[in-house]
Formats: C-alpha cells, structure tokens, sequence
C-alpha cells in the first residue's frame, strides 16, 4: 500500500560534518511508513477538521455529520460524541488537554471541556463563516477564530470572553499558535473571481499575518506580514518553535527561520493546492495533504519527500500527527471517517541523509492505489 519515492531534490550542498541544517539536527531520527495496517474511524459523512491531543492518545474529528466525536486512537473505540447544529469546519485541541473546539457552518463556535467530566462548557457565534480555529495553552487558555469577514477572534476559555479582533483584508483560512503561545501565524487571501474564471484574478491579500503575544488581554502586536503569490490555506508551527511552514494554492511550501525574522530559507515545489500541514514531534519532517489527493511527507533540512502514500479518489482536507510521531491521521472527501496511518520511528542513520538514492528496495507507484483509504 505505501512506496517511498526517491530524492525529488539536490542535496548535494548538505554539508556531511554540520551538526545542523535550518536549526535541525542532522543524526536525527529516520521516520518510515509502518508495517502495521491502516485504521479506520467511521463517521455518518465526510470527515472536514482533525485534531491530537497532547498525549496522543485521543482524536477529535467532525466533519458533515454535525458531530463532534473524540476517538480513543489506541482502541479505535469514540469515547465522546456531540451534536452541533452545522457541519464541522473547523477543529482544535487545547496544548491542555483540557479542551477541544469547532467551528460550524453556522458561524458558531462551541467549546467541551474533554479532560474529566466530559461536557460543553460554551458556544459563541461570530461574524462571518468560520474557517479556521487553534487553541493555546502555555500562559492562559486561548481560542482564535478565523472567519470569512476578514478577522480573527480571541477569546479566553472556559468563559469565552472575546478580548480581541485582529483585523485582516482578506478571508482568514488558517491559524496556527507557536509552542509557547507568543505568536499567532494567520494565513489569509481571497480569489478576486470565482474558481473558473482566470488563475491570475488572486487578491494582494494572499499572505500570512503575523501576530505577537496574543494571549495579552490588552492587544497584539503586528509582527510582520509575508506576501505570497496565492491563496494561503495551511500554516504551522514545528513544534521546536524555530520554524513556520506556510503553503496553499501557491503550489510550494515556504519554510521561515523564525529566529531570522521569519526570512525564507527553503522552498518545496508542490504538484497542487496544499490544504494542511503538519509537524513530526522532533521538527525534522513535515507531512502535508490537499488537492494533490496524497499524503506526502518531507524531509525539511534535506528538502526532500521522504515517501508520500497512495492517491485517494478526492481532495484531502486535514492531516494531523500525533505526539511522538507514531500515527497519521487524514481526512477528506474521499469518504465517510478518518484514516490512521502508522508510522515507525527508527534510530538515526546519517548516511542516508546525505546520500538519497532513486532506486529504493521498495520503490513502486505510490498513485497506484486508494484503498489505504476506505475500509473493505
């Protein structure tokens, strides 16, 4: 069912005796498709938003089925179910563990306290369709809301308090907190002219906005804004903090020192769209999924797919991966649930970063097959 492919790009200015590479340790870990079989959670419909708990154990998902379900991953059993009013646009866990979020396509946002007596705590209806939501926890409990009237919403949590509006020019389509909770990535841009009409009509708009210390009740400052060609769907934090991946219908996924400013420092070609990004637990890889209708995963430092897995029948929405980097989870319109895709964790070996070969013991058509994506 998996393939790994071989080096899409050089490496060859991969220095062999640096100890780090983007801020990334080179004898780091190997991340490889696992033996193990793929699971499946079913849901009534198509599965829009996915998100981990910290501990990894549990999963929230929601999606067209007007349900918010929290899954035991280990047991592949739903542990809590919620019925909102809308389909499920958007999802987020809290750093916490304490709470989770969505966003439906009634512009309500409703919050459940999930650690304990499970229950919710709250609902807030904001201006706009939501498109976007990401929680925070290191100083305080924070919920940011994106929408499509052009801002994003904080709110404290449990009480849900709005305390402030960041303002944008454009349709806030993704959030993504940094791990210590000081920096707000928002991604953002509109298409000027419907879907068919010319690729070139795209908002100046398109662009990720940058905001500092937002779990300050008194305000945010703007840190910085990074134009880019198109639409941005998908932004996300590598958990080390030193690191922002920005991607989207620019068909490329920027990497951005954080440190330096947020400069630009390695840039990976894309087949199509990019709807989500997600980070392995030590920074080193990241796996993206979209309109490319595949799971791909990236060797940063290396700038290179370390393997990417069967093409689905439909459009990805979201992918996540667990804490300790064992399990991937996607969805999309491709069916009714969410796919589990395990992954296996192997000691480092250096050679194999420095010298990539294009015939892999296992090579073979990674577009070949959908079936990892429906059960039966």
């Amino acid at each position: 069912l998996f393939a790994r492919v071989g080096a899409r790009f050089a490496v060859a200015s991969v220095p062999a005796d640096a100890p780090t590479l983007l801020g990334l340790r080179l004898n780091r870990p190997r991340l490889l498709v696992s033996d193990a079989a793929p699971g499946f959670l079913a849901h009534a419909d198509e599965v829009r938003a996915v998100a981990f708990g910290p501990d990894g154990l549990y999963l929230a998902a929601g999606g067209d089925d007007c349900r918010l379900s929290l899954w035991d991953t280990g047991a592949g059993t739903r542990v809590f179910e919620a019925e909102v009013s809308a389909p499920v646009l958007a999802v987020a866990y809290s750093g916490s563990g304490r709470f989770v979020a969505a966003g439906d396509a009634r512009s309500a946002v409703t919050v459940w306290n999930v650690f304990g007596a499970r229950g919710a705590v709250g609902s807030v209806t904001v201006e706009g369709e939501v498109r976007c939501t990401a929680l925070a926890s290191a100083t305080a409990e924070v919920l940011a809301v994106g929408t499509t009237a052009k801002k994003v919403t904080l709110f404290s949590v449990p009480d849900l308090c709005g305390f402030v509006e960041l303002h944008h020019d454009a349709s806030v389509n993704c959030l993504a907190f940094s791990p210590d909770g000081g920096i707000l990535a928002a991604g953002c841009g509109t298409h000027d002219m419907p879907a068919f009409a010319a690729k070139g009509a795209v908002s100046y708009s398109a662009k990720a906005v940058l905001w500092g210390a937002p779990a300050a009740v008194e305000g945010c400052k703007h840190l910085g804004t990074i134009r880019l060609g198109d639409v941005v769907h998908a932004t996300a934090f590598a958990p080390s903090g030193k690191i922002l991946a920005v991607s989207g219908e620019t068909r490329r996924i920027d990497i951005l020192l954080v440190e330096a400013g947020f400069e630009q420092v390695a840039e990976m070609p894309c087949a199509a769209c990019v709807r989500s990004l997600a980070w392995s637990s030590d920074s080193s890889f990241l796996v993206s999924s979209g309109e490319e209708l595949q799971v791909i995963v990236w060797d940063v430092a290396a700038e290179r797919v370390v393997f990417q897995l069967p093409k689905a029948k439909d459009w990805l929405w979201q992918v996540a991966v667990n804490p300790d980097s064992s399990l991937v989870a996607c969805c999309g319109s491709h069916g009714p649930g969410v796919t589990l895709l395990p992954l296996e964790v192997l000691p480092p070996r250096l050679e194999e970063l420095l010298s990539y070969s294009d015939d892999e013991d296992d090579a073979g058509d990674p577009g070949s097959s959908s079936s990892f994506l429906r059960p039966g």
